[in-house]
């Protein structure tokens, strides 16, 4: 799945949780998500085989915040 397409998917399923119509409001909760995500990924960077995936992770929940703060 491409950083756009999870963005949107992230984006989404939390709109449906909410009790609003804005998209505006999901994407600040799927924000926190990925943030999130970011920090778990730096908490794990010196563990063996983990350390070298974790940068190529952590590029792609970059690029999934940067689709989510451009929709």
């Amino acid at each position: 799945m491409t950083p756009k397409e999870k963005a949107r998917e992230l984006r989404d399923k939390m709109k449906s949780c909410l009790f609003s119509d804005g998209l505006e409001d999901a994407k600040r909760c799927a924000l926190i998500v990925v943030e999130e995500m970011i920090k778990e990924v730096d908490n794990y960077k010196g563990f063996g085989t983990w350390a070298g995936r974790s940068k190529y992770i952590e590029i792609y929940w970059q690029e999934v915040k940067s689709e989510l703060e451009s929709l």
